[in-house]
């Protein structure tokens, strides 16, 4: 919504070269030259629709640099382990505590934004390369499903019930059975 800090982000070569900006686009800036990019404003909208349409030009165009594909989340961001220690160690207040609730009940709240959230977090699945494999001990019947949610929905369990099985698989070694009828195996591009 702010396009002057974006924009003066862009522009500010100072701003480009801070070792604590590590965005991709602004490593592109410093390497191809600002001659070699275009920014342009592709719609204006309401403020509160912003998040809507950002998600939908993230869906339909292909981004090189936008490595973040929800829009308003930083879902997918790899901090670094200093960072993940920092966060670790923080204490929110009360008043930040009430803030966050209120955020995440009111984008929440709808039976429609839940749909559109899992529907994306489904795309998010299928680009990354996430298929699973289930095995029925009984029918000796082998399915792959393009992803976990559905591999979870087929077999009737929740989709951290895949997500342990598979750690349970790497830490340990151990191929746990799921509802003691399926051997799952999460394949990963």
């Amino acid at each position: 919504m702010n396009l002057g800090r974006r924009f003066k982000d862009y522009y500010n070569y100072s701003s480009l070269i801070n070792p604590k900006n590590k965005m991709l686009i602004y490593r592109a800036l410093l390497k191809h030259g600002y001659s070699n990019f275009k920014l342009e404003i592709l719609e204006y909208c309401n403020p509160e629709k912003t998040i809507e349409r950002e998600q939908y030009y993230l869906d339909h165009l292909k981004t090189e640099y936008n490595t973040l594909h929800i829009a308003g989340s930083t879902f997918g961001f790899k901090h670094t382990e200093e960072t993940l220690a920092k966060f670790k160690g923080r204490k929110h207040s009360k008043q930040v505590i009430v803030k966050i609730r209120e955020h995440l009940a009111k984008h929440n709240s709808s039976k429609e934004q839940r749909t559109k959230a899992r529907k994306r977090m489904i795309k998010i699945n299928e680009r990354k390369g996430v298929s699973v494999e289930v095995f029925d001990l009984e029918t000796k019947v082998t399915k792959i499903y393009d992803s976990i949610l559905k591999a979870s929905k087929a077999i009737g369990c929740v989709h951290r019930s895949i997500l342990l099985a598979e750690k349970a698989f790497l830490d340990k070694g151990i191929n746990r059975p799921i509802k003691k009828k399926y051997l799952v195996k999460v394949m990963r591009k």
